[in-house]
């Protein structure tokens, strides 16, 4: 079964809506349907700018996941002592 184009440019819309109205309820919503079609792609032709961006966001997206981590370790650590 294909997603037709029309029904791609709905997706992008609400989720546009949904980002730039901070409808944070229906986040989880979106991402797994923007999971559904990026899953479904095993390359993506995109301008350079979009290709940069990407990197840009994924790199601020592993650091803080990092830190995260990072921090946690040290909590349990601490909480051992």
């Amino acid at each position: 079964m294909k997603l037709e184009k029309d029904e791609l440019t709905h997706l992008l819309f609400l989720a546009d809506v949904v980002k730039d109205g901070n409808k944070k309820k229906l986040m989880p919503d979106m991402l797994e349907c923007l999971l559904y079609v990026a899953r479904s792609v095993t390359e993506a032709d995109l301008p350079d700018n979009v290709i940069l961006r990407i990197r840009q966001l994924t790199g601020k997206m592993e650091e803080e996941l990092r830190r995260e981590n990072d921090r946690l370790k040290e909590i349990r650590h601490n909480l051992r002592r």
